[in-house]
């Protein structure tokens, strides 16, 4: 069974009809109560998919908004549900940016500015920062396609006008790089560069690529460029997150009081911040105190249909509606306690899902209830939830196996993928270079940064990295190799010795280091065994 099939059985309730009945006689505000776990999640992917409507999902904090979105991508995917982060690295109140994050605001932005249906999941920390409307997003991005007649020094124009820094090599956001016919371009519209290989004046191929290996990715018929929005949005045209959103949009809260007021509080704080370091000379985004938005942006009334799934504060509803959830039990580890509940619910009619997207998980927990002897039946369900529940409505169980086996549930989100790789910092790090300064190729040992050179690689032109070693032998490394190279990084003092090529000291080197390495750790292992 596949964890999409999940949703089907939910939009079957007596409950999720009348909810969405209400939805489509425009009903202003609706609670909705007794969900549990990750049945939340799946009312917001269950109504998107039947309604194709957009929704605002707005969480109290970073980490109940990071579990929400999770599901939602394990529900609907990646290419319909989208996280919502703040600009900054923390919050607004430390100003320090996040490349990452712009990418993801910005992608959202221009997807609305597209009228495109999609799930977004913020927090407050994100959505007290107001966003460019659609207009002025269109008015500051360039579509490139293939085929199109295009100089590329024009380009380079709009770029420069854009706010883009030239490069050597692209390796963040808000950066370009030309090498004779190819234009690589870090757009804040994608979490990829993309290469632009031109024919004349004519675009030939369009394709993302690899920061690290500078391979291409995927082949794209066109592609939108955009600046860091922040840079280019004003305050008077600026508006909060809820009023992006077009008005059949349905805005999504565990707590609208609470949401508002935690905006209201990260408001406050970052403009005592803000006044207190705007002389400082290394801010690195200029601060308009008038781009933040207070809790009047979420408490006020408007044609977006209102619905909260948590504690009730202090708003009225028009409608409320109830479900019959239960949250998974927890039977710490005890498997006769999960044996001795899951009889009880098959006795009273109940089926079983387990979820997991594991399947050695799947086959240790088929064996566990094999040596039992219990003769359980449950359905396996490839792929996995934050929080299992149980649906009383249609008598099913919807457990998770990191829940059975109180395993931590850690997620990843899109940030974390932008910022995991090492190949920004490599970049970075090659352009910070200065000749002579030391380096280490993986395969030739330490030599200095001789700088960057040009030389034709199957009949074309391509810049390459200049490293010199021992009586002045010299080596060119593509771009292609880059993540075999590394700053030299040892002990203040002595300068390191430059290895000499094709002798076989450095392979030698490494072989005794990695020979060292095992033998610390099989005396490790005898420790560990004596302990």
């Amino acid at each position: 069974m596949n964890i999409n099939e999940v949703i089907a059985t939910f939009q079957q309730q007596e409950a999720f009809a009348a909810f969405t009945q209400q939805l489509e006689q425009s009903a202003p505000s609706l609670r909705i109560n007794n969900l549990h776990g990750s049945s939340k999640a799946l009312l917001c992917a269950a109504v998107f998919s039947q309604l194709q409507r957009p929704v605002l999902v707005m969480l109290p904090d970073k980490e109940e908004a990071s579990y929400f979105y999770y599901d939602l991508v394990q529900l609907i995917g990646e290419e319909n549900a989208f996280y919502f982060p703040s600009s900054y690295k923390r919050s607004v109140v430390y100003k320090k940016s996040d490349p990452a994050n712009v990418i993801l605001r910005t992608e959202v932005l221009n997807k609305l500015a597209d009228n495109e249906p999609l799930v977004v999941v913020t927090f407050p920390e994100a959505a007290v920062e107001k966003v460019a409307l659609g207009e002025d997003i269109k008015s500051q991005s360039q579509e490139i396609k293939t085929g199109d007649k295009l100089d590329l020094s024009f380009l380079a124009e709009v770029l420069d006008e854009y706010g883009f820094e030239r490069v050597d090599f692209v390796y963040e956001p808000g950066q370009y790089a030309l090498r004779g016919g190819i234009m690589d371009i870090f757009s804040f519209s994608g979490e990829y560069p993309v290469r632009v290989d031109f024919f004349g004046d004519e675009i030939e191929s369009i394709r993302t690529f690899d920061t690290e290996t500078q391979l291409s990715i995927q082949k794209r018929e066109k592609v939108i460029l955009l600046p860091d929005l922040r840079k280019i949005q004003h305050a008077e045209s600026s508006v909060s997150i809820p009023d992006a959103f077009p008005p059949n949009a349905l805005h999504w809260y565990s707590s609208r009081e609470l949401f508002a007021d935690k905006v209201q509080e990260i408001k406050e704080a970052a403009l005592v911040s803000f006044q207190e370091t705007e002389n400082e000379e290394d801010d690195e985004t200029p601060f308009d105190k008038e781009n933040l938005c207070g809790k009047e942006a979420f408490i006020k009334d408007g044609p977006h249909p209102v619905i909260e799934t948590g504690t009730a504060g202090s708003f009225s509803f028009a409608h409320e509606i109830g479900f019959q959830t239960a949250p998974q039990p927890r039977f710490q580890k005890n498997f006769e306690m999960l044996f001795e509940f899951l009889h009880e619910s098959h006795e009273k009619g109940y089926k079983t899902l387990f979820l997991s997207n594991s399947e050695k998980q799947h086959e240790r927990l088929k064996a566990i209830f094999e040596d039992s002897g219990s003769h359980i039946t449950y359905t396996p369900v490839q792929g996995i939830l934050h929080e299992g529940y149980t649906d009383h409505d249609k008598k099913l169980n919807v457990f998770t196996d990191h829940q059975v086996f109180e395993r931590y549930h850690r997620v990843r989100l899109r940030t974390d993928r932008l910022n995991s790789g090492n190949a920004s910092l490599s970049l970075k790090e090659i352009n910070q270079l200065n000749p002579g300064d030391y380096v280490v190729h993986t395969d030739h040992g330490v030599g200095t940064f001789g700088g960057l050179a040009r030389t034709e690689i199957n009949g074309k032109e391509q810049e390459v990295i200049k490293l010199v070693y021992k009586d002045n032998d010299v080596i060119f490394v593509s771009i292609h190799s880059l993540h075999r190279i590394s700053k030299f990084k040892g002990k203040d003092g002595d300068p390191p010795k430059i290895n000499k090529l094709g002798t076989g000291a450095w392979q030698k080197m490494k072989s005794t280091a990695k020979g060292k390495i095992k033998d610390i750790a099989r005396d490790l292992i005898k420790l560990y065994a004596k302990r």
